[in-house]
């Protein structure tokens, strides 16, 4: 039943008593809603509204600056946005767009004062659902507009595909430990400022892409390894996608061993296909195991890259890593290499030697910033957003631009 029916004739509907049992978090819907305003008195004044709707419980996470919004939209997931316009750090229709950019996926419902109806006309003209005007509005006329804006989205008809496939990438670590997972976060995170974009981690379980971004994300890859393969299409593929930072569009792996991301060779062939028609660029975060997964993966892939440390141990392990490549008809024209200095001490292969050893392109060499990269995990953010003028991001900036020709 849809949230609207589930409302129904009830609002409105008075408060209960003040001597009637409070409402619990744990009765009927559950709604996370971005609260973004900056008058502490009207932050207020919707929460007490919200408060007084029965059957209905509104978790509600407030921000009173873009800024700090931008941020919460990066690491969590809302059903729905209420947004003013008039901000201390932004003004106008930006505020709008800038929050709408950070979260395409989530419906936004402007909050405004009476002098700002032709701008948040506008922003509604630009995608968001709808506005309210500021003592104008009561319970009853605020969840309407927030439910009505949660149900056009939810059922607003997919856009077409163009019928162009997005660009496979594939980034393999040579062995475990290599910093993989944040390499492919960084580069997705700057191809998403340029064109869509799509993370996906593809293993099983104990995936680390939710701790990188400091989230929980209530659907990942396990959502789908429950699906028959004809059920993973477009529509389905979009409810498990969460909004991550810069545009970007994750799918991660189950966090735990308790969950099971496995998934068939049919099941991920459907999931390939379909996350190539979403977006431009889907970049894969892959493990080589299970191996007839991973095999299908990377043969699907437009470009492969190995993630190694200039060491001879991981250097032996690219080698072997090349040849299975090789075996598996992958062209030496799709492959190249990315080194990652994790320290700066140790026994270190130059990078002349790497590339006799290799006999593959080497996309560039990124700095030692483990410091750094813990630094931004703490803050549930890709290195090249934290801490952008670090060594580490300038080269990434750089690797990014060979990756994919930005249209």
């Amino acid at each position: 039943m849809s949230l609207l029916k589930r409302l129904g004739s009830r609002l409105p509907e008075p408060p209960a008593s003040p001597g009637g049992p409070p409402k619990t978090e744990g009765a009927g819907e559950r709604i996370a809603l971005l609260l973004i305003e900056d008058n502490l008195a009207q932050a207020q004044l919707v929460r007490e509204l919200l408060a007084e709707v029965p059957h209905i419980f509104f978790q509600i996470v407030h921000a009173d600056r873009l800024s700090s919004a931008l941020q919460r939209l990066a690491k969590e997931r809302f059903d729905v946005i209420l947004s003013d316009l008039k901000l201390p750090d932004s003004d106008g229709l930006q505020t709008f767009e800038q929050v709408h950019a950070q979260a395409p996926g989530t419906p936004i419902v402007v909050f405004s004062g009476l002098t700002d109806v032709s701008l948040a006309i506008q922003a509604v003209q630009g995608g968001a659902q709808d506005y309210l005007i500021k003592g104008e509005v009561n319970g009853a006329t605020l969840v309407r507009a927030l439910s009505h804006a949660i149900e056009r989205h939810r059922q607003a008809p997919q856009v077409p595909s163009s019928g162009t496939r997005g660009k496979l990438l594939g980034f393999v670590g040579a062995k475990g430990g290599v910093g993989t997972t944040t390499v492919a976060l960084n580069l997705a995170t700057l191809l998403a400022a340029q064109q869509p974009t799509i993370l996906v981690e593809l293993r099983p379980s104990l995936g680390t892409l939710a701790s990188h971004l400091q989230n929980t994300f209530p659907e990942t890859l396990a959502t789908l390894s429950s699906l028959n393969p004809r059920e993973i299409n477009e529509r389905a593929l979009r409810r498990c996608l969460v909004s991550g930072p810069s545009r970007l569009q994750v799918l991660c792996a189950p966090s735990t061993l308790q969950e099971s991301g496995s998934l068939s060779l049919a099941q991920l062939d459907a999931l390939l296909s379909g996350l190539r028609a979403i977006a431009e660029c889907v970049m894969l975060d892959l493990t080589p195991t299970p191996l007839e997964v991973f095999s299908l993966a990377i043969q699907q892939c437009d470009i492969v890259t190995i993630v190694s440390e200039p060491d001879p141990v991981a250097l032996k392990a690219s080698q072997a890593l090349l040849a299975a490549l090789a075996g598996w008809g992958i062209s030496a024209s799709q492959v190249n290499v990315l080194l990652v200095h994790r320290s700066g001490a140790g026994n270190l292969t130059t990078l002349s030697e790497a590339q006799t050893m290799l006999r593959a392109p080497i996309l560039g060499v990124i700095p030692p910033a483990a410091e750094a990269c813990l630094i931004a995990m703490s803050q549930g953010l890709p290195l090249v957003l934290s801490q952008p003028h670090h060594r580490a991001a300038t080269t990434l900036r750089e690797i990014s631009k060979t990756l994919v020709p930005i249209p």
